[in-house]
């Protein structure tokens, strides 16, 4: 399994501009906690990117930071990527190219195992057993409606049939 990866900046640092180096982490998709001495800038550090980020108030005990270190890294896991679409799987959120997409449960959990299997066709039972898990494989008629539904809210061509087989997620 991947190590998670994660930066701590300190926005004030001698010759070197921190948002600069944020901004480079940012478009490495690596989370960043923040440190300042400014309160005030802590709501603006967090708002900046659309990346796991938070930020911490000069002075802060070891134990503060390692509680910060914690929640970022595992919020950064909690969200996966697929081109434009992003899945917050700790808040059920879905944003496609920065929108906020409203997706039922059964639509979120389905959508995850099409995120998690990148490039791969998965099949209807195996749908069926992730995001249902359901044992019992019948009709398997409900995976097709919830795709449709999905098509419907990402856009038709961001869940491909694969023949004989089940669905890949298409995005670029």
């Amino acid at each position: 399994s991947e190590k998670p990866e994660l930066v701590l900046l300190d926005v004030m640092l001698p010759g070197e501009d921190g948002f600069s180096l944020a901004e480079t982490m940012i478009e490495r998709e690596i989370p960043v906690l923040f440190l300042t001495a400014e309160a005030a800038n802590v709501a603006h550090l967090q708002s900046l990117f659309d990346l796991p980020c938070d930020a911490l108030v000069h002075p802060f005990s070891p134990k503060q930071l390692m509680n910060a270190v914690e929640n970022l890294l595992l919020l950064a896991q909690s969200l996966l990527r697929a081109g434009p679409l992003r899945l917050d799987t700790l808040h059920h959120r879905v944003t496609m190219a920065g929108e906020h997409l409203t997706l039922t449960a059964q639509e979120f959990a389905l959508l995850e195992v099409l995120v998690k299997t990148p490039g791969a066709a998965v099949s209807r039972e195996t749908l069926l057993r992730t995001a249902w898990g359901y044992q019992d494989l019948g009709e398997t008629r409900t995976v097709d409606v919830h795709i449709q539904r999905l098509r419907r809210k990402l856009g038709k061509s961001c869940i491909e049939t694969v023949y004989k087989t089940g669905y890949k997620l298409k995005m670029a």
